[in-house]
């Protein structure tokens, strides 16, 4: 049975569900600033919260308050659903064809996240590593960790947080982008499919947003146009922003890494994180399977990807 509640209540929370709608509406405009996107990387939040409030509002009585969480509720949840159906899903193995399975992690420039990225790369008979933040000692550092991956992307310039490191067991070639700070985009191919990493600047300002997105056209510009490409890295950027366009555009689908409710920056908590590490993947890669690895010291967890190259 619901009690009506007291009008100041019904009040409060009719203003606090006109307040939360309105926020989410003005994140399905985050091209016109950086405060509306930053409205768009809080879907997932915004989602929790119209939830919370739709079922304080249904038992306090009140429709006003009831209509607008509601409405606050399905516009969110339009908005993950929207995302999460657009993401490429595992498929079922081809038999016969190989398995190329793909580590990302962020380190923050912690030992002891490397230590256990590459405890992980050796549980998960990794081919492929892709590191960011690198720590001191750099490359270097990192293919001692990672022993028996021989080949990996340059590094040019002077190591700094966004530096950008592919490690792979056999290759076929390497490169990086043409940036100010090229290593923060490079691709490496292996096993007949490349692989393209990136850490665009995370977007602090409008200047960074745009630093950012530069970053992310010039990793797509590293794609392969004649065989399959798989992008990874941490976008600074959650699937409900503009920032993919370009990704879309180039026909590359992002990997559905777990579901709606995952986090890969901050906290493993997915309302008090972001999910901003991303695969994707170009036609002529099958998906088989893309989820988030254990946390360790850094302040991203990793991403562990298996593909297999798509017979034609």
């Amino acid at each position: 049975m619901i009690v009506r509640g007291p009008w100041v209540l019904r009040a409060v929370l009719g203003a606090a569900g006109a307040g939360l709608l309105v926020l989410s509406l003005l994140g399905f405009f985050p091209e016109r600033g950086l405060g509306f996107e930053l409205l768009a990387h809080l879907r997932v939040q915004w989602l929790a919260a119209a939830a919370l409030l739709t079922l304080l509002s249904v038992f306090s009585g009140s429709r006003w308050a009831t209509l607008m969480t509601a409405t606050a509720l399905a516009a969110n949840a339009g908005a993950v659903y929207g995302a999460m159906a657009a993401a490429e899903g595992p498929r079922t193995a081809q038999r016969g064809a190989p398995v190329v399975t793909i580590v990302w992690a962020n380190l923050q420039a912690q030992p002891q996240a490397l230590e256990r990225v590459a405890a992980l790369a050796r549980a998960e008979s990794a081919d492929i590593v892709a590191l960011t933040e690198l720590t001191a000692g750099g490359a270097d550092a990192a293919a001692r960790a990672l022993d028996g991956f021989e080949c990996r992307t340059p590094v040019t310039g002077v190591v700094d947080r966004l530096t950008t490191l592919i490690l792979a067991r056999t290759c076929g070639g390497a490169g990086e982008s043409g940036l100010p700070s090229p290593s923060s985009a490079v691709w490496l191919e292996s096993d007949g499919l490349r692989v393209v990493a990136a850490h665009p600047a995370p977007p602090l300002s409008e200047n960074g947003r745009a630093m950012r997105d530069l970053a992310i056209e010039a990793a797509v510009d590293l794609r392969s146009l004649s065989g399959p490409t798989l992008m990874i890295g941490d976008f600074n950027a959650t699937p409900y922003a503009k920032a993919f366009d370009g990704v879309t555009l180039a026909a590359m689908s992002r990997a559905r890494c777990g579901g709606p409710f995952v986090s890969t920056w901050g906290t493993a908590n997915p309302l008090l994180g972001l999910h901003i590490d991303h695969v994707f993947v170009s036609a002529g890669v099958r998906l088989l399977g893309c989820r988030v690895g254990p946390w360790s010291r850094s302040d991203h967890a990793p991403l562990v990807v298996r593909v297999q190259i798509a017979a034609p």
